[in-house]
Order: structure tokens, then sequence, then C-alpha cells
């Protein structure tokens, strides 16, 4: 019974927020914010068409992760600002959203808290940048006519 009150009383100071979690979802879909995720990625894409055949990244790589990372804080921090909520508010909510999908939170499934949690996490992941990355290169690559040769990080299926 103690579980039931402790989860009742969480889902009593999530109403709000939850009211409002797809307007916090969809602010990393949003076409804007997309657009300046894909404007970052392109005017930096040739920069990963090199082939560093030993494996190691060029120096000019350890800054562009940084730079995607405070895109997508920017982006938390806007949708923290509208929702009112704070760092560990989010963390909290997130928590209370995955423990709690199908008892007490009925609008939402699994793959809207995880579309949630994957738009707050993928900027953190430096393989899941380099996919990123990687991917419009061997994109812009293509289109100008060069042929990718496989080992080329540009020319990698991820």
């Amino acid at each position: 019974e103690e579980s039931t009150d402790n989860l009742a009383s969480l889902h009593a100071k999530w109403a709000d927020v939850l009211c409002d979690f797809s307007p916090l979802l969809t602010r990393f879909q949003e076409s804007s914010f997309q657009a300046e995720v894909s404007a970052f990625v392109a005017q930096r894409a040739f920069d990963f068409a090199v082939a560093c055949t030993d494996g190691s990244h060029p120096l000019l790589w350890t800054a562009y992760p940084q730079q995607y990372r405070e895109l997508f804080e920017a982006q938390l921090q806007a949708v923290m600002a509208v929702s009112n909520l704070s760092d560990s508010d989010i963390v909290q909510l997130i928590s209370f959203l995955q423990e709690n999908i199908g008892d007490m939170v009925e609008h939402f499934d699994r793959s809207d808290v995880d579309t949630f949690v994957k738009a707050l996490t993928c900027s953190e992941d430096y393989d899941v940048f380099l996919q990123v990355m990687f991917a419009e290169a061997r994109g812009k690559l293509k289109c100008n006519g060069y042929i990718l040769h496989e080992g080329t990080p540009a020319a990698v299926d991820g």
C-alpha cells in the first residue's frame, strides 16, 4: 500500500508536467531545432571525410562534439524554461515515466519516453556523434561524385 501511495504522490507531483509532456518531447523534434542541427552537421561534414588508417581522429574533431552538445543543451534549457523544470526535475520525471508507463501514466507509451530520453542523451555519446557526421560526409561525398572505398570513415556503414 505504501508503494501505491508513493506512486500516487509522484503522479500528483508530475500531473501538470505530464499534461505538457508532448510539447516537451516535440521541442527536440521542432523543425527549427532540427534545421539548426542539420546545418551544424552539414557545415562540418567534409572534415569527417578524412581517413585515418591508424584509427585515430584528427585534432579538429575534438571541438565538434562539445559544440554539438551545446546545441542540445540550449534546447534542453528552453524546454526547462517553458516547463519550469530543473535538471533534477528532468531526471526525476524520466525515472518516473520509465518506471510507471502502463501503471498510472496512461497517455504515453514506452516509445514516447524512449524518444524523449534519446533526444536528451544523443549528444552525449561520441560514437553516436561520429555516426551522424560520417553519414552526412558519405552523403556529401556521393553527391559530389566521389567514389567511396571501404575502410574510410565516411564509407563505413553505421
